[in-house]
């Protein structure tokens, strides 16, 4: 069953990359519109005459990567794409921590991160991602969010790897878990469980 899988993986892989090169390879297509009889059709007139690609395709994609490729070389990351998170962060701390390397980073500046997200009046933490996932509109595109309970174990579990749980109040966050306690399911949801609350959440 495994082979089987791993065969098709594959073909699917050499089809892609075939059909990707044919893609890459072909010019610019030219295309010759009639601008009298279209001018004649529309209710908007065309102003200018379309102009044909001086390139071909793969030299426009290459130029895009080129210029992502600069701001990666530039910031260390992708700045129109990633922010710092909280899950973001708890993975880093928890790996530096199972190899033994947490002291290469600046610990106070870390807890200074995870605190600058933490509600001193709601007792919890949140980040732009739980906040875009409450702001979630089911009838559009699902986009798979971190949950405002997600973010605060993130919060939390690093916290404790850094030896800084006494920053919060302990019950505040164990409270504020139980309260995402779903009692129809036995199950926790994303944030504070409300009868009303849509399905999706």
């Amino acid at each position: 069953m495994v082979f089987r899988n791993r065969r098709t993986l594959c073909l699917l892989g050499l089809f892609t990359s075939v059909n990707l090169i044919l893609f890459f390879s072909i010019p610019s297509l030219n295309f010759n519109i009639d601008v009298k009889s279209t001018k004649e059709d529309t209710s908007i007139p065309i102003k200018n005459n379309p102009m044909i690609s001086v390139g071909n395709n793969y030299d426009s994609i290459d130029e895009i990567l080129d210029a992502k490729i600069i701001n990666y070389s530039t910031y260390g990351y992708f700045p129109q794409k990633y922010r710092p998170s909280l899950q973001a962060s708890y993975y880093a701390l928890f790996i530096l921590n199972a190899i033994g390397r947490i002291s290469t980073i600046n610990q106070t500046m870390l807890i200074n991160f995870i605190m600058s997200h933490y509600d001193q009046s709601s007792k919890i933490f949140m980040d732009d991602y739980s906040r875009r996932y409450l702001d979630i509109d089911i009838s559009k595109t699902f986009y798979p969010l971190t949950s405002v309970l997600e973010v605060n174990c993130y919060a939390i579990l690093s916290l404790s790897i850094l030896g800084r749980l006494d920053l919060i109040n302990t019950q505040d966050s164990v409270n504020f878990l139980w309260s995402c306690y779903n009692p129809s399911t036995g199950g926790f949801i994303g944030q504070t469980y409300n009868f009303i609350l849509p399905d999706h959440f």
